[in-house]
């Protein structure tokens, strides 16, 4: 149980770290705004994808223990 609260927490401070760091990066080395947003939105795109990844395994895991 606390490698998986370790885990969740570390990848909620990477994503919200990457974030800030990044926006400042890329100010300082004249990113254009579309290419940064391009960016970010490429790493919330694959976050949020593993995110429904994971709750349809779940539903899977339910459905064969008879549990849902």
């Amino acid at each position: 149980m606390l490698a998986t609260f370790l885990a969740t927490f570390t990848a909620y401070v990477e994503r919200v770290g990457f974030s800030i760091a990044f926006t400042d990066l890329a100010k300082e080395a004249g990113v254009d705004e579309s290419v940064k947003g391009a960016v970010l939105s490429a790493f919330y795109w694959g976050y949020a994808l593993s995110q429904v990844r994971k709750g349809a395994g779940r539903e899977g895991r339910l459905r064969e223990r008879g549990t849902r």
